[in-house]
């Protein structure tokens, strides 16, 4: 196949490329990544290059989806187009580095500190010609008869050298009752272990000492999948079509992670292979991708996961690369939707054993609900889409430097805040919230979330916000800056998205036998829980109107309550029977699901 060259600036790197593949899969072969939300579909317009010498001919869906101006300039969508022999292009800045707004941290219930692995050091007598016992069996006899232990493989090849280093003095790591590793010489204080968030959008690892339960360092990033698309059916989509698809999203993932936890060894003085355990929590399908197990059926009926319960990888299979040389554990799924993440979310807030009937919810992509209390507990999530994150809105954008994340407006015109205190780049989840909220107060959007003309708002609105308003193409917008802008199409994706979790909200809470309004507590998880206004949220719908001072946002919940996993053995039997004593409902089979959210689709 015929192999041409092409310029990528601003690097100024020469790269050889397939002219049958699209700049996007060209680049990506190159790992030059570039966000694409919808996946590569030519539907959310985010891939944009720039071609700097003569560009292609525009395609239909380039021309929807970028302005006459953008196509004079050369700009491109990277799925839409290909690359010729000779181009050089311009790849905008990507956001992978900038993680100042990722959730690092949670509320959480206090607990034994008890983990799973210990490290026993033992002094054991030389074999004889008397006495010529196997090396582990030596071992073997010198722990403790009463919980009998078994030897991993990966463990005994490097017990004869082990064994022999020091005059036959080693530590013995051991995992509930199997031996992971024999070290030479006393290691016994050296016991650490590693939580990990796997998220959609975002990943987080933290390093513990596990005989303190302090947490060393967190390390946020945001999870490169998001090349692949925003949420999970666009990579279970890629996995389809590509024929090294898993492969491939299994190997991006676990490579950001091996670099954040090596990051994090070497910034607290550590080796990796002083990594004891891991435990990663996530939905079911980033589960999947992480552990390099086919989720393709957990994207269609009847959305069957391949696990559902706990996993423990003791071998370095499937995790080919020799760094992944400890243990890792995935905590129980509760369906092919409701993942360990949320489960850890139920352990952080101790709702199990909680006599506050709580709403919890995990508002991204998809939003999961769970209600009740200790005498009755029901989980469900609905496909929210990913408004809230900043995808598929026209300036939509994650939370970081240049996205504004809050507004409203004063007595003349509008204020703002903007991540990082820079020039406004786009809107991130929490801005659009409060600037929906904003309209509908006052009075520049209706209840049905149409724009209104100016003849037919109220007198108060200041001339300067009407002034904002551009009616002039098909779809009306409001302009904060000349480039930052909200749509009718963005104001109609928010509304979607609000009505199905308030929908969900509405259906779960009936299922627990209780209306909204005996909720005694709302617990907001979540980076865009953290963020959001409280205020702004209930204007549009979005979560029951309680009194505000009854409204928690509790931060990375998955997180800490993975931390706590990883850090008790109480709290792994207790994750082991939460799934068995909670209720599941699949809103999609519920009857009145549909007609709560046409009714939730009104800015009540």
């Amino acid at each position: 196949m015929k192999k041409i060259e092409a310029t990528v600036q601003p690097a100024n790197r020469r790269i050889i490329v397939d002219p049958n593949l699209t700049a996007h899969a060209n680049l990506r072969r190159h790992h030059i990544h570039i966000a694409s939300d919808c996946g590569g579909k030519g539907v959310c317009g985010k891939c944009k290059i720039q071609f700097l010498n003569s560009a292609p001919k525009p395609s239909e869906q380039e021309k929807k989806l970028l302005t006459r101006q953008e196509l004079n300039d050369g700009w491109r969508l990277a799925c839409q187009t290909h690359l010729f022999a000779g181009a050089e292009i311009s790849v905008p800045e990507q956001p992978w580095h900038l993680t100042e707004t990722i959730l690092t941290r949670g509320t959480h219930k206090k607990f034994e500190l008890r983990p799973a692995v210990r490290k026993i050091y033992l002094e054991l007598p030389p074999q004889t010609i008397e006495q010529p016992v196997s090396d582990a069996q030596l071992i073997l006899n010198h722990l403790d008869s009463s919980s009998p232990c078994s030897f991993e493989l990966e463990a005994l090849t490097s017990l004869p050298e082990a064994l022999r280093k020091f005059d036959h003095k080693v530590t013995v790591t051991i995992l509930e009752n199997r031996i992971t590793k024999v070290e030479p010489g006393n290691t016994a204080d050296r016991l650490y272990g590693v939580a990990i968030d796997v998220g959609t959008s975002t990943i987080v690892a933290a390093l513990l000492d596990l005989h303190t339960g302090l947490t060393l360092g967190v390390a946020p990033a945001f999870n490169p999948q998001k090349i692949f698309g925003a949420d999970v059916i666009s990579r279970i989509q890629f996995c389809r079509e590509h024929e090294s698809g898993l492969e491939e999203l299994n190997q991006t993932l676990r490579s950001r992670l091996e670099e954040m936890i090596r990051a994090l060894a070497r910034d607290n003085n550590l080796d990796t292979n002083e990594i004891c355990e891991t435990v990663a929590v996530g939905n079911p399908t980033m589960q999947h991708l992480f552990l390099g197990l086919n989720p393709y059926y957990i994207g269609e009926m009847p959305y069957t996961p391949v696990v559902a319960g706990t996993m423990k990888v003791f071998r370095k299979k499937p995790f080919t690369s020799a760094f992944w040389d400890f243990p890792v554990e995935t905590p129980p799924n509760f369906s092919g939707f409701i993942g360990s993440d949320i489960l850890a979310g139920i352990i952080a807030q101790d709702m199990v054993h909680s006599d506050e009937t709580q709403l919890f919810i995990d508002i991204g992509t998809n939003a999961e609900i769970v209600v009740g209390n200790k005498h009755h507990l029901c989980v469900s999530n609905c496909a929210a889409g990913p408004a809230f994150e900043g995808a598929k809105i026209e300036c939509g954008m994650s939370g970081i430097a240049g996205a504004i994340d809050t507004f409203d407006f004063d007595q003349s015109d509008i204020i703002y805040t903007v991540i990082g205190e820079v020039e406004p780049k786009g809107i991130c989840g929490s801005g659009l919230v409060d600037i929906v909220a904003a309209f509908l107060e006052i009075g520049l959007v209706d209840e049905t979330g149409r724009f209104l003309k100016p003849q037919e708002m109220d007198s108060a609105v200041p001339n300067a916000i009407k002034q904002r308003m551009n009616y002039e193409d098909s779809a009306s917008r409001f302009h904060i800056t000349d480039s930052v802008y909200v749509s009718q199409g963005d104001i109609r994706n928010l509304q979607a998205a609000k009505a199905a979790i308030s929908a969900g909200i509405k259906i779960v809470s009936k299922r627990c036998g209780l209306e909204c309004g005996k909720i005694s507590k709302v617990i907001i998880a979540g980076a865009f829980g953290n963020y959001i206004n409280p205020r702004s949220a209930q204007r549009i719908g979005l979560i029951p109107r309680l009194p505000l001072e009854r409204v928690y946002s509790a931060g990375n919940t998955a997180l800490e309550g993975a931390k706590m996993y990883l850090l008790s053995t109480e709290i792994r039997e207790l994750a082991a029977r939460i799934p068995q004593i909670v209720e599941l409902y699949e809103l999609a089979n519920e009857p009145d699901f549909m007609n709560e959210y046409v009714e939730e689709m009104i800015f009540a």
